[in-house]
């Protein structure tokens, strides 16, 4: 029960995550492609992201080296439209900047104000894909260790709970063996004539 709850809640990070983005890549997508396009490439790059997740998860016999290759390329698109959508944002709307730049002015010194619109778009827009990718090959691996667990179990109870014979099935045997033993008796008695024949001869 708590195996499917915590797979619920994982699931639902994700979608979360890929609407999110969606919107996100779409302002990024729109400097190289008119409205209407940006947002189909937009969604569907977070479908493809969504549709990798579930093979990551259900299918295990998968090749995992292409699986995760395209989910690392699509995380990246993720990050780039979180990145610049964060930084665009901040650039035109810049009224909660100001604490900000106090903070990075005392931890790393002054620096290019633009610099700062682009480190909050980096705090804002790489945290959740890379979770997303990193809980994915958590949940893999742990639904993988589940089905061997389950198979394993169901091997061993299967041999343990296995039908008792019928009595009639114990009766074939028997007779079966029977006929086997009287099979092998007559061999033996035919090879043994033929030898005391061959003997009364010479």
């Amino acid at each position: 029960m708590m195996r499917r709850i915590l797979l619920y809640v994982f699931l639902l990070i994700p979608m979360i995550s890929a609407t999110v983005s969606a919107v996100h890549l779409e302002k990024f997508l729109r400097l190289g492609n008119p409205v209407y396009l940006s947002f189909t490439l937009a969604f569907c790059y977070e479908i493809a992201n969504l549709t990798i997740v579930l093979m990551a998860i259900n299918f295990q016999k998968v090749g995992k080296a292409y699986v995760y290759i395209c989910f690392v390329l699509l995380t990246v698109m993720q990050i780039i439209g979180n990145v610049y959508f964060s930084y665009e944002y901040s650039i035109v709307d810049n009224t909660n900047m100001t604490y900000l730049r106090d903070m990075i002015s005392l931890t790393i010194g002054d620096v290019d104000p633009k610099f700062n619109n682009f480190l909050l778009g980096c705090m804002e827009g790489i945290p959740i894909p890379v979770v997303v990718l990193l809980l994915t090959k958590v949940i893999s691996d742990m639904m993988k260790n589940s089905k061997d667990i389950v198979a394993l179990q169901l091997g061993v109870s299967g041999e343990e709970n296995a039908p008792a014979p019928t009595v009639q099935e114990v009766v074939q045997e028997v007779v079966q063996e029977v006929r086997t033993e009287n099979k092998a008796e007559n061999k033996a008695e035919i090879h043994k004539g033929d030898g005391s024949n061959n003997v009364s001869v010479d």
